[in-house]
């Protein structure tokens, strides 16, 4: 027998490195892999058992003082192997793959890390073996990724993504909507955002846009269940080599752009309430406009119109699984010629023959 020392003696591959929770989710989440075993000296092993881990620390101030909580949540220990009496021989220059699936536990909370929660997930292999007489134990850990998928519709009856619609406002010298395209979107991805601006007065001239996300991380400790909020505040902007531009003279006639902006990639993601954390977000857009300060007046005035609505950020990995497929048609372009096309490769039959 060998002391399990080298890394690539017990390796633990997962088929999806990234598991998907959601509302819509009827059963638990499983995490499927499989455990390879290799040596190159015949070896015996007695036990082999994996388990899930959630690691969840939250940071927060009570009296005055920093203060962290930190618990696990484990899942069903699954056992791949266990035989005292006919261990699992592992011949030499061999491998040993054994596949397992484990089923994960019921509300478990999604991975984020950020200043305040740190959520973390992984599986945990455990071996038990003998060299010289002697019991040893390994145990390898590979980390697991848990990311929610949005709680809102994907797609409506066009087909067409959820949006945010501020619908048609008035305000004393404008008419204004705007729509952001997508009511959940992944970190960073691009966001497009629909402005529709109709003057109201002669003299109307749009300045700046201003678009904001704020952030919202909440922490409810259960020494005395009171929230925590901490908060930040990202400017996002539209995405590099976009040929936007803000129209350069006095708005005459109505005027609508579309605009992608680019969502950042490094800061906390939206999640549901869970029992000692949550962190959700607010987008903010401004619209800066120069107005005249009364009818016949050459003098001008800055207002302001802002619209703002939660939305869901969703985990980066998010990305493929909420964007539709490519459309591949089933059957080749060579197929659909040879089903409703003449073969012009063969003369067609004789007439005698066919009646």
């Amino acid at each position: 027998m060998w002391p399990l020392t080298k890394p690539n003696n017990i390796e633990i591959e997962l088929l999806e490195s990234v598991v998907y929770i959601g509302p819509h989710t009827r059963t638990n989440p499983i995490v499927r892999g499989v455990v390879r075993v290799s040596n190159n000296r015949t070896s015996h092993i007695h036990i082999l058992n994996i388990l899930f881990v959630c690691d969840i620390k939250t940071k927060y101030c009570y009296n005055n003082k920093f203060s962290c909580d930190k618990k696990s949540i484990t899942g069903d220990r699954l056992t791949l192997y266990c035989s005292h009496r006919k261990p699992l021989v592992i011949n030499s220059d061999s491998a040993t793959q054994l596949s397992f699936e484990m089923p994960l536990p019921s509300e478990i909370p999604e991975t984020i890390n950020c200043p305040q929660i740190h959520v973390n997930h992984h599986v945990t292999l455990d071996v038990e073996y003998y060299y010289d007489q002697r019991k040893l134990y390994q145990q390898i850990r590979k980390p697991v990724i848990i990311a929610r998928l949005p709680d809102c519709r994907m797609l409506t009856g066009e087909n067409l993504l959820e949006m945010i619609d501020s619908r048609k406002n008035e305000s004393s010298w404008c008419q204004y909507r705007i729509t952001i395209k997508k009511k959940a979107a992944p970190l960073g991805s691009r966001l497009p955002i629909q402005f529709e601006i109709a003057p109201l007065i002669p003299g109307v001239k749009l300045k700046e846009i201003y678009v904001q996300l704020m952030e919202r991380r909440t922490v409810v400790p259960d020494v005395d269940r009171v929230e925590r909020t901490t908060q930040s505040c990202f400017f996002i902007y539209p995405v590099k080599n976009s040929s936007f531009q803000l129209p350069t003279n006095i708005l005459e006639s109505p005027w609508e752009a579309t605009v992608e902006y680019q969502l950042p990639s490094k800061m906390a993601h939206s999640t549901e309430t869970y029992q000692n954390f949550f962190v959700n977000h607010l987008l903010l857009v401004s619209l800066v406009f120069q107005v005249p300060e009364s009818e016949n007046s050459t003098k001008h005035t800055t207002k302001s119109i802002s619209f703002s609505s939660s939305i869901d950020l969703l985990h980066k990995h998010t990305a493929n699984a909420t964007r539709l497929p490519t459309y591949h048609s089933l059957v080749s372009a060579d197929e659909t010629i040879h089903r409703h096309t003449i073969n012009l490769d063969q003369p067609p039959p004789d007439y005698n023959a066919v009646i």
